[in-house]
């Protein structure tokens, strides 16, 4: 079995997800930096979402990983063995 390898299924949408990546942090920033409440609140919360656009823009992307392996019984194979009388036959000469 090879290793399985990263391949984005809609690459074209690369420069959207950064787009809303960016426009989330900052709106993210903005918002929290002038929230109301305890820095532990606003920091877990601010993670949170920032996590929750990540998975957005990863999901706009569309990750794939394609990786190869053998069919089930494609490599086995079949050991014979003769031990018939035939095989004791001799030429005279």
């Amino acid at each position: 079995m090879t290793l399985p390898s990263l391949i984005w299924g809609s690459p074209h949408w690369m420069a959207g997800a950064f787009a809303l990546m960016g426009v989330a942090t900052a709106t993210l920033m903005w918002s929290y930096l002038h929230a109301r409440a305890k820095r532990s609140v606003r920091i877990c919360a601010a993670v949170l979402k920032a996590l929750a656009f990540a998975a957005l823009a990863l999901i706009l992307i569309e990750p794939l990983l394609a990786g190869s392996r053998p069919r089930r019984g494609a490599n086995a194979f079949v050991i014979l063995a003769d031990n018939s009388q035939s095989l004791l036959i001799r030429d005279g000469g």
